[in-house]
């Protein structure tokens, strides 16, 4: 359980909600297996595996596991593969906002062995706004190894908690309930989901909402 802070807090995900690494992740996995794969693959499909059998015969597919700890190794763990990957836009101007009333947590799917890569990208772009990261899975002794869930680790947390804000409809509806969780959602991508309670289009209604709190 974390130390209680001071301010209330915020959690927010890494992958296109902070950070738009889509097509970073597209081009490594491209280059990796000579692929040709496009943006409309990642939407339509959650698993790396599944977008490679669009490309490849099922004799050439790495394994799930096999793409995931490379991915672990190679990409996630670079910052060179990371260099070209730009913040959303109107987070460099909201964040810091943000977190003059706010303790911001990122929570984050990605290892815990790329924590210094997610820091660096934090750090690069909005300097002394994230009060910590939470890891949902950990790479030790070549294997993956959960550490907590964002729901779990979100409801353990101590103090206030105003919000949750993911690009994952699965995320945002596991976590709806321990705290008002919004839907990042851009491009309206997920508007059939009428499950969604909350939604946001970008950052300046990110900033509306809870800078007029």
């Amino acid at each position: 359980m974390s130390t209680e802070p001071t301010l209330p807090t915020l959690f927010i995900d890494f992958d296109n909600c902070k950070f738009s690494t889509k097509l970073a992740e597209m081009a490594y996995i491209n280059w990796r297996y000579g692929v040709n794969s496009v943006p409309a693959d990642y939407a339509d499909s959650f698993w790396i595996d599944e977008i490679l059998a669009k490309y490849l015969p099922p004799e050439k597919i790495p394994s799930r596991e096999e793409i995931y700890r490379d991915l672990t190794l190679n990409y996630l763990t670079s910052i060179e593969h990371h260099a070209s990957i730009e913040p959303m836009e109107g987070i460099c101007e909201v964040l810091p906002l943000l977190a003059k009333r706010y303790s911001l947590w990122t929570v984050t799917a990605r290892v815990k062995t790329s924590q210094t890569v997610v820091m660096h990208m934090n750090e690069l772009h909005v300097p002394g706004c994230i009060s910590g990261v939470h890891h949902v899975w950990d790479f030790v002794e070549g294997k993956f190894k959960k550490i907590a869930s964002k729901r779990d680790f979100i409801a353990s947390f101590a103090g206030k908690k105003v919000g949750f804000i993911d690009d994952s409809p699965t995320e945002v509806l596991e976590v709806d309930g321990v705290v008002p969780a919004f839907l990042f959602d851009p491009h309206h991508q997920h508007d059939g989901n009428t499950r969604i309670q909350r939604r946001v289009r970008n950052w300046h209604e990110i900033g509306e909402i809870f800078l007029a709190a």
